[in-house]
């Protein structure tokens, strides 16, 4: 498996992989640090709650 963002530079800062889903996520990539996973509804939720 070839991950593409080996090729990048990040220096001393931490890789962080977002995953975005229409149907939801299976069980195993619910705990796996520094994935973030979002589905519609989610963000909807982080733009609502950051209308003023």
């Amino acid at each position: 498996m070839l991950i593409r963002s080996s090729y990048v530079d990040f220096g001393e800062r931490k890789k962080k992989y977002i995953l975005f889903s229409k149907a939801g996520f299976e069980s195993e990539l619910l705990g796996i640090k520094d994935l973030i996973l979002l589905t519609p509804e989610d963000i909807v939720e982080k733009i609502k709650s950051n209308v003023p």
